[in-house]
């Protein structure tokens, strides 16, 4: 009977404990999850609505952390859309601490307002390894917007070292980003962005290109308020170009914002061009509206200097030296004392180091888990089959002893049939040079027997005519003049120098030479000379001196080169 009690007592227990999360998981699901998600939807086009919805929300109110990281995400991107500068990171760590890589947007959009509180407390160093943090979420996810504007603060940090052209290019990112995610507001700033930064590097055409650019879409999307930085930033193009009545144009053209910081920026860019122009009163005027320089300290405080000094007021001068000092002091102490690449190649080195370990750990664990189950595996199958191989172990040696000396025989055989196969190709080669050698020889030899033959009989004709008288010369000169003589001459230097005789024909139509002509030609590269060419041509020393002078006129051979030289070279 007890017993039957207590069971029912705990039976009761349970449901009423079932019942109270029940409740609870319902109440904590409902009302805030609604605003939260309210408020997400309202922050792009009504941030100072949404933050009102967040401020009504309690955060003990929730249960789940991930509730409380959406909620601290979203009360850190309304301040920062409001332009409430918030310094302290306890709100934003909440959501870094919580969104890693299977949410990498909003892990990303998460780091990205924890730079920005860094940025706002001056804390530069902070700033920067927390952008990084957040580019590497941003490389994971597909939201355009959140890569854009991480590329944009990081052009920001690269102009506070004045790396402008890491600046631009970062600026640039960021402008490609914002287009993908077809936001035209943002494209409109960040195309004035990189028109100033042009300007900055004096680069006025590049500058005003861009500007032009963010007038037009400001005027697509009627954005009044960026009229105001679109003409003051083209203003300072002119400036650039020594255009200082346009710039002044630009300037006047610039409609009042309503903020008193960007309103006074107008009046000293204003004091600044009425400067350029040596008009020191209307400068003086100008600047004087100015009542906060707090945002403009280096340039407010050159410009007061500047004026002073062209109104020789000394003291005031120095005075306001003294004051863009502290300024600039300020400003340096505030930079970051480390190169901005530098730490973003050092972070990307430490992520890739980081994923190395892991890989490698991973690496190590799987191995380790294959050679535990290997092992396991191989245990039995050495107990399978250490029976098996002690039976077959001396077969396999000798099988093995035998195709290795199979082998080796095979190896000696190929390589004795390569070492003859090599030693015939040498004896045909010789062979075939042996051939080519005798070949030649014998045509040498009969060639040099022809020369041989042609010169006795010339000789011998030669000295007849010499010994001869009357009639007789007639005769010996006919048989000097001889058209077998003369074919032969003809036949030896064709071998000789490649059918000379038939190019001299052919290839010299223009020269018209004829054929005594080529016989000349035939007997000087046989080496005879004016003498012996007179005599076989029956012809006087002169004519024969007469006719190689036109032989080389035709051929135009110079006078201080052989003839016999020069005919060989044909």
């Amino acid at each position: 009977m007890h017993y039957q009690n207590y069971v029912n007592t705990m039976s009761q227990f349970v449901r009423c404990l079932f019942l109270v999360f029940l409740c609870l998981s319902i109440s904590g699901c409902t009302p805030n999850s609604d605003k939260l998600d309210q408020a997400e939807q309202m922050m792009a086009q009504h941030p100072d609505s949404a933050l009102k919805l967040l401020q009504t929300i309690h955060p003990a109110q929730f249960i789940h952390s991930s509730e409380k990281a959406l909620y601290s995400l979203l009360l850190s991107q309304a301040y920062d859309r409001n332009e409430i500068y918030i310094t302290s990171d306890s709100i934003i760590t909440i959501a870094t601490q919580f969104y890693g890589k299977e949410n990498p947007d909003r892990a990303g959009s998460a780091w990205l307002y924890s730079s920005r509180c860094a940025k706002n407390r001056g804390n530069i160093e902070t700033q920067a390894a927390a952008l990084l943090r957040a580019q590497g979420f941003a490389e994971l996810a597909t939201n355009h917007k959140l890569r854009a504007l991480i590329h944009c603060d990081k052009a920001d940090m690269y102009k506070v070292q004045e790396q402008f052209d890491s600046c631009i290019l970062q600026n640039k990112k960021g402008l490609q980003e914002f287009a993908k995610a077809n936001d035209k507001f943002n494209v409109c700033l960040a195309s004035i962005t990189i028109g100033l930064q042009y300007s900055t590097v004096n680069i006025p055409d590049s500058s005003k290109h861009y500007l032009l650019y963010a007038e037009k879409i400001a005027k697509l999307i009627n954005a009044k308020k960026l009229f105001s930085p679109i003409y003051k930033s083209l203003g300072n193009c002119e400036i650039h170009l020594n255009n200082y009545r346009k710039a002044l144009e630009y300037y006047m053209k610039a409609p009042k914002t309503g903020n008193h910081i960007f309103d006074e920026n107008q009046w000293y860019l204003i004091s600044n061009i009425y400067m350029l122009m040596g008009k020191v009163d209307s400068a003086e005027y100008f600047i004087r509206k100015v009542k906060t320089p707090k945002n403009m300290n280096v340039g407010y405080y050159t410009l007061r200097k500047q004026i002073c000094e062209k109104q020789k007021n000394t003291q005031q001068a120095l005075f306001y030296a003294n004051q863009l000092l502290l300024a600039k002091d300020s400003f340096y102490t505030h930079s970051l004392k480390t190169s901005f690449a530098g730490m973003e190649r050092r972070f990307m080195y430490d992520k890739l180091n980081d994923q190395n370990n892991r890989l490698k750990i991973e690496s190590a664990r799987k191995t380790t888990i294959i050679l535990i189950i290997s092992l396991l595996v191989s245990i039995g199958i050495i107990g399978f089959m250490y029976w098996s191989l002690r039976i077959h172990k001396r077969k396999l040696e000798m099988e093995r002893e035998l195709n290795e000396k199979e082998i080796d025989l095979l190896q000696q055989a190929t390589a004795n049939n390569e070492l003859l196969e090599r030693q015939l190709e040498i004896v045909r080669q010789l062979n075939d040079k042996e051939k080519d050698l005798l070949q030649q020889a014998t045509e040498n030899n009969k060639l040099l027997q022809m020369k041989n033959d042609i010169q006795q009989q010339l000789l011998l004709f030669i000295e007849q005519y010499r010994l001869g008288a009357g009639k007789g010369n007639m005769d010996i000169q006919a048989r000097i003049d001889d058209q077998n003589i003369r074919k032969q001459i003809i036949l030896y230097i064709d071998c000789k120098y490649n059918n000379i005789s038939e190019r001299l024909y052919k290839e010299h139509l223009e020269l018209q030479l004829n054929e005594r002509d080529v016989y000349i030609c035939c007997m000087l590269l046989a080496g005879f000379t004016s003498g012996m060419i007179a005599v076989i041509l029956n012809l006087q020393l002169n004519s024969v001196n007469t006719l190689r002078g036109r032989l080389r006129k035709k051929l135009k051979i110079e006078n201080n080169e052989k003839l016999p030289e020069a005919l060989s070279k044909l």
